[in-house]
C-alpha cells in the first residue's frame, strides 16, 4: 500500500472542487447566454464580457420596469379605492331615493283616497244583493250596429262599417268550405 502525501491529496481535492465549481459556473453561464440571446437575438458577440454587460443592462431594464409597475400599481390601487367609495355612495343615494319614492307614492295614495269616496264604503251597502235565480240576457239575432268611430279592431279593415255580425252566428258566404272538406268519390 502506497502512502500519499497528505498535502498532495489536499491539492487534488481542492483541484477537483475547483473543476466542479468551474463546470457549474460554465453551465450557468450557458443558461445566462441562452436568456440573453432570447432578449437580444441580433447580438454580434457572445464573449463573456459582452454577455455579462448585456445581462447587467437587462437587469437594470427589468428593475426600472418593476419600479414603474409598482408606481402604476399604487396609482391604480388608489383609484380603485376611490371608485369603490364612490360606488358605495351611489348605492346609498339610490337606496335613499328609493325610500323617498316609496314615501311619495304613499303620500299620493293617501291624497288620492278622498277623491274616491266610495273606496272606503263596503260594497254590500252600495250594490244590491245578487239575484237568487239566473237572469237571461238577450242576444240579438242580427248584426249589431255600432257607430264607425267606436268600431273595435279598426286595423282589421272592416268593409261594412255600419254593422258587425253577431259573434254567435257565422254564415259562410260560399260553398267552398264544404267543397274543401268533402271526400273525393271513387270512380
Amino acid at each position: 500500500m502506497e502512502v500519499k502525501d497528505p498535502l498532495a491529496v489536499a491539492r487534488e481535492v481542492q483541484r477537483a472542487d475547483r473543476e466542479k465549481l468551474r463546470d457549474n459556473l460554465y453551465e450557468q453561464f450557458l443558461e445566462l447566454l441562452y436568456y440573453v440571446i432570447m432578449c437580444y437575438p441580433d447580438r454580434p458577440k457572445n464573449d463573456e464580457a459582452t454577455v455579462l454587460t448585456d445581462v447587467i443592462q437587462v437587469l437594470k431594464d427589468l428593475t426600472s420596469k418593476v419600479d414603474r409597475l409598482k408606481v402604476q400599481c399604487a396609482t391604480l390601487s388608489g383609484e380603485s379605492c376611490e371608485l369603490v367609495q364612490e360606488k358605495n355612495e351611489v348605492r346609498e343615494e339610490r337606496a335613499s331615493l328609493k325610500a323617498e319614492i316609496e314615501n311619495l307614492n304613499a303620500q299620493y295614495r293617501q291624497k288620492a283616497r278622498p277623491m274616491f269616496p266610495w273606496a272606503a264604503v263596503d260594497p254590500t251597502v252600495v250594490m244590491p244583493p245578487p239575484y237568487s235565480h239566473p237572469v237571461p240576457v238577450p242576444v240579438p239575432p242580427g248584426p249589431i250596429h255600432i257607430h264607425p268611430s267606436l268600431q273595435p279592431f279598426v286595423f282589421l279593415g272592416n268593409q261594412n262599417p255600419g254593422a258587425i255580425a253577431s259573434p254567435c252566428f257565422n254564415i259562410y258566404s260560399s260553398g267552398s268550405h264544404f267543397q274543401a272538406n268533402r271526400i273525393p268519390e271513387a270512380s
